[in-house]
Protein backbone atom coordinates (compact mmCIF):
# COMPACT_ATOMS: atom_id res chain seq x y z
CA UNK A 1 0.00 0.00 0.00
CA UNK A 2 1.11 3.61 -0.64
CA UNK A 3 1.84 6.12 1.50
CA UNK A 4 2.74 10.03 1.62
CA UNK A 5 6.32 11.19 2.22
CA UNK A 6 7.30 14.81 2.51
CA UNK A 7 10.59 15.62 0.77
CA UNK A 8 13.05 18.24 1.18
CA UNK A 9 15.26 18.56 -2.37
CA UNK A 10 18.00 21.24 -2.19
CA UNK A 11 19.54 23.19 -4.83
CA UNK A 12 23.01 20.94 -5.82
CA UNK A 13 26.31 22.41 -6.99
CA UNK A 14 25.40 23.02 -10.72
CA UNK A 15 22.53 25.26 -9.72
CA UNK A 16 23.56 29.00 -10.87
CA UNK A 17 22.27 31.62 -7.93
CA UNK A 18 22.43 34.05 -10.99
CA UNK A 19 19.59 32.75 -12.82
CA UNK A 20 16.10 32.21 -12.44
CA UNK A 21 14.29 29.01 -11.70
CA UNK A 22 13.28 28.59 -15.30
CA UNK A 23 16.56 29.83 -16.44
CA UNK A 24 18.99 27.05 -15.30
CA UNK A 25 19.96 24.31 -17.89
CA UNK A 26 17.16 21.83 -18.78
CA UNK A 27 14.66 23.47 -17.02
CA UNK A 28 11.80 22.58 -19.94
CA UNK A 29 13.29 18.32 -19.53
CA UNK A 30 12.81 19.01 -15.55
CA UNK A 31 9.26 20.79 -15.75
CA UNK A 32 7.75 17.76 -17.82
CA UNK A 33 9.50 15.42 -15.85
CA UNK A 34 7.74 16.40 -12.84
CA UNK A 35 4.48 17.39 -14.47
CA UNK A 36 4.64 13.73 -15.42
CA UNK A 37 5.10 12.58 -12.20
CA UNK A 38 2.38 14.54 -11.03
CA UNK A 39 0.05 13.53 -13.70
CA UNK A 40 0.74 9.52 -12.43
CA UNK A 41 -0.54 10.87 -9.13
CA UNK A 42 2.93 10.28 -7.91
CA UNK A 43 3.87 14.35 -6.86
CA UNK A 44 0.76 15.25 -5.36
CA UNK A 45 2.05 18.71 -4.46
CA UNK A 46 5.11 20.58 -4.66
CA UNK A 47 7.25 23.61 -4.98
CA UNK A 48 10.11 25.82 -4.24
CA UNK A 49 9.99 27.66 -0.66
CA UNK A 50 10.40 31.34 -0.76
CA UNK A 51 13.86 32.53 0.51
CA UNK A 52 15.12 29.08 1.04
CA UNK A 53 17.49 27.29 -1.53
CA UNK A 54 15.10 24.41 -1.61
CA UNK A 55 11.56 22.95 -2.78
CA UNK A 56 8.94 20.59 -0.90
CA UNK A 57 7.27 17.34 -2.53
CA UNK A 58 4.24 15.82 -0.99
CA UNK A 59 4.60 12.34 -2.83
CA UNK A 60 2.49 9.11 -2.85
CA UNK A 61 4.72 6.40 -2.80
CA UNK A 62 5.13 2.43 -1.35
CA UNK A 63 8.30 3.23 0.82
CA UNK A 64 11.02 5.89 0.26
CA UNK A 65 13.20 3.43 -1.93
CA UNK A 66 10.39 4.15 -4.20
CA UNK A 67 10.52 8.10 -3.86
CA UNK A 68 14.76 8.41 -4.25
CA UNK A 69 14.01 5.68 -7.02
CA UNK A 70 11.44 7.68 -9.22
CA UNK A 71 13.46 11.37 -7.90
CA UNK A 72 16.94 9.83 -9.15
CA UNK A 73 15.96 10.24 -12.90
CA UNK A 74 15.00 13.56 -13.08
CA UNK A 75 17.17 15.65 -15.27
CA UNK A 76 17.93 18.09 -12.51
CA UNK A 77 19.13 15.47 -10.45
CA UNK A 78 21.37 13.51 -12.48
CA UNK A 79 22.79 16.97 -13.83
CA UNK A 80 23.31 17.89 -9.86
CA UNK A 81 21.20 20.70 -9.71
CA UNK A 82 18.95 19.72 -7.38
CA UNK A 83 19.45 17.01 -4.81
CA UNK A 84 17.39 14.90 -2.20
CA UNK A 85 17.97 16.64 1.32
CA UNK A 86 15.11 14.31 3.19
CA UNK A 87 12.49 11.88 3.08
CA UNK A 88 9.85 11.83 5.70
CA UNK A 89 6.97 9.92 5.95
CA UNK A 90 3.94 11.96 6.55
CA UNK A 91 0.54 11.25 7.90
CA UNK A 92 -2.26 13.87 6.84
CA UNK A 93 -4.34 15.45 9.65
CA UNK A 94 -5.24 18.93 8.10
CA UNK A 95 -6.47 20.48 5.01
CA UNK A 96 -8.35 17.08 4.00
CA UNK A 97 -10.13 19.15 1.09
CA UNK A 98 -6.86 19.28 -1.27
CA UNK A 99 -6.61 15.57 -0.49
CA UNK A 100 -9.91 15.04 -2.03
CA UNK A 101 -9.04 17.30 -5.07
CA UNK A 102 -6.08 15.35 -5.65
CA UNK A 103 -7.77 12.35 -5.59
CA UNK A 104 -10.46 13.10 -7.76
CA UNK A 105 -7.90 14.49 -10.32
CA UNK A 106 -5.84 11.45 -9.33
CA UNK A 107 -5.71 8.40 -12.64
CA UNK A 108 -8.15 5.75 -12.11
CA UNK A 109 -5.57 3.12 -11.15
CA UNK A 110 -4.30 4.96 -8.66
CA UNK A 111 -7.74 6.12 -6.68
CA UNK A 112 -8.07 2.56 -5.16
CA UNK A 113 -4.83 3.31 -3.21
CA UNK A 114 -6.43 6.87 -2.32
CA UNK A 115 -9.53 5.57 -0.79
CA UNK A 116 -7.38 3.14 1.23
CA UNK A 117 -5.15 5.89 2.25
CA UNK A 118 -8.33 7.77 3.52
CA UNK A 119 -10.05 5.01 5.35
CA UNK A 120 -6.64 4.24 6.84
CA UNK A 121 -6.68 7.78 7.82
CA UNK A 122 -10.26 8.32 8.77
CA UNK A 123 -9.84 4.90 10.77
CA UNK A 124 -6.61 6.82 12.79
CA UNK A 125 -8.47 9.98 13.00
CA UNK A 126 -11.81 8.21 14.71
CA UNK A 127 -9.27 5.93 17.09
CA UNK A 128 -7.59 9.29 18.57
CA UNK A 129 -11.20 11.01 19.03
CA UNK A 130 -11.93 8.08 20.88
CA UNK A 131 -9.52 8.13 23.36
CA UNK A 132 -9.42 11.76 23.88
CA UNK A 133 -12.97 12.12 24.56
CA UNK A 134 -12.37 9.33 27.07
CA UNK A 135 -9.62 11.08 28.79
Amino acid sequence: MSRLFAVMRTRGARWSPAEPLEGQDDWRRHADFMNALVAEGFVLLGGPLDGKDAALLIIQAADEAEVRARLAADPWTVAGLLAIESVHPWTLRLGERVFERSMRAAPKADKSQHRGQRKAHESQHRGRSKANKSR
